[in-house]
């Protein structure tokens, strides 16, 4: 099953409020800029470790496919749309991603 309810939180009936969710989307894109390196990119999923025992440091970098690209690609539309301003580039390093 895609979706299973029991690993999601339920829906709470709020109103919408733009200034809120644009507050939230600041800090998680600041959150993860902040987690960035040039060498490794982002962090590794506990899930997508390769349960070998080895802690972050041994595990390389996030390759495309562990969602490297992805969060590029959110990084650089979310500034397209205005919502937030990065603090750097992460296409440069995007090539370089397709050979991890």
């Amino acid at each position: 099953m895609l979706y299973d309810p029991a690993r999601h939180q339920p829906l709470r009936p709020i109103p919408w409020d733009e200034s809120q969710v644009l507050s939230v989307i600041k800090q998680i894109v600041s959150e993860t800029e902040s987690c960035f390196t040039e060498d490794k990119y982002w962090p590794l999923h506990p899930l997508d470790r390769d349960g070998d025992g080895e802690d972050e440091a041994g595990q390389g970098e996030t390759a495309f496919y562990h969602g490297a690209g992805g969060v590029v690609w959110a990084l650089h539309y979310l500034q397209a749309l205005g919502a937030v301003s990065l603090s750097r580039s992460y296409v440069a390093g995007v090539d370089r991603l397709f050979g991890t």
